[in-house]
């Protein structure tokens, strides 16, 4: 399993948040600034294909 996880790790590619959108910047933003409070954060992403989700998670990781 962990070979499986480095492995997918090494295909994500490196993304800016300066590349995000308007709307994937506001989510970017919201998970930054809630990096520093101890509630957990639960977040859906939507969208059709190609709206954006994959590479917005690709900036948070």
């Amino acid at each position: 399993m962990i070979d499986w996880v480095d492995k997918q790790s090494n295909k994500c590619p490196y993304v800016e948040k300066d590349q995000l959108n308007e709307m994937r910047r506001f989510a970017y933003e919201i998970i930054y600034l809630h990096l520093t409070e101890s509630k957990q954060l639960l977040m859906i992403l939507i969208g059709t294909a190609g709206t954006g989700k994959s590479f917005t998670i690709f900036a948070i990781s």
